[in-house]
């Protein structure tokens, strides 16, 4: 009867956690873009040469509109079509649609066309890398009628999990600590609250540090491929980021599986100490199964940091 209730306890939090994540999933979406969008504004140093595939955003307000190619600008460069102070095609990026600074000719207090059929003619100014933010351009789209519903179901999933976490975590105890001896119920309590502490700063690493790396060489070797990556599909990405933050606080459980091996008798620190070589190979094996991209800064990055937790 105990494992019921605390089965069905734990189902209900997850539930209530989902709803919570549905209410506030436009926060969620910001905070899960903010490392693309920190990527964003990183110097591009695998990006293209070819001015044929460069891509730059074209803006109205803060939003893009669409892509030009780099090459596709040199005949308005030529033409004087657009503003700025950009002498050099390679130095834009981005440019920016804003409402014409003229007034249109008139009739008797009617406004005209003007010779383009324009009622509301736009000008083009280019933006630099003294004024621009963005170094390349990426956006998420939802490709499908159901892709929308599909994004908010996977916030909601994942969500929900977070937000019901703890209270999973304390109904299990409920039900577990009544069983165990006081020494018992000491490491548990231990092991439960550095296993807390050590997943919440793997998933802060890998959300302020690793992700947005990994997010430019992803951009950054797809385009050396000779690919176009300005557009992602949202529903992937989301769910990318989410498996990789969780993946992260995961294996920086690494100390408290160690402490439990040594504490039933299977492991000590000389046995650790022999088997290091070992433990480095491990750590990059799970580390390249983390890593999105593969590319050995990624995996470095992802690496390092559990050895340490090993050495530890």
């Amino acid at each position: 009867e105990d494992l019921r209730w605390t089965v069905m306890k734990c189902a209900i939090a997850v539930v209530v956690g989902m709803l919570v994540a549905l209410m506030g999933s436009g926060y969620i979406i910001d905070a899960l873009k903010f490392p693309l969008e920190r990527a964003q504004t990183m110097q591009k140093v695998l990006g293209q040469k070819d001015p044929a595939k460069r891509t730059i955003p074209i803006k109205i307000g803060d939003g893009i509109v669409g892509t030009v190619h780099q090459i596709d600008l040199e005949e308005l460069m030529r033409q004087n079509m657009f503003r700025g102070s950009a002498t050099n095609l390679s130095e834009i990026t981005s440019i920016r649609l804003r409402p014409s600074t003229y007034d249109l000719k008139s009739t008797n207090g009617m406004q005209i066309l003007d010779e383009n059929g324009t009622r509301y003619p736009l000008e083009m100014f280019v933006e630099t890398n003294g004024t621009g933010s963005n170094k390349w351009s990426l956006e998420l789209k939802a490709f499908g009628p159901m892709k929308g519903f599909m994004i908010a179901l996977r916030i909601g999933f994942f969500g929900g999990l977070v937000i019901a976490f703890p209270f999973i975590l304390y109904f299990i105890a409920q039900f577990v600590v009544p069983a165990l001896r006081v020494k018992e119920k000491e490491w548990m309590l231990r092991l439960s609250l550095s296993g807390s502490v050590l997943f919440a700063i793997g998933v802060a690493f890998a959300y302020i540090v690793i992700l947005q790396i990994a997010l430019w060489a992803s951009v950054g070797f797809a385009e050396m491929l000779g690919l176009q990556a300005d557009e992602w599909q949202a529903e992937e990405y989301i769910s990318f980021v989410c498996l990789f933050l969780i993946g992260m606080g995961i294996a920086f459980q690494l100390p408290m599986v160690l402490l439990f091996l040594v504490k039933i008798g299977l492991l000590d620190y000389k046995k650790l100490g022999d088997l290091r070589m070992y433990a480095v190979v491990a750590n990059l094996v799970i580390s390249a199964v983390l890593t999105p991209t593969g590319d050995p800064i990624t995996l470095l990055l992802v690496a390092g940091p559990l050895h340490l937790l090993y050495e530890l």
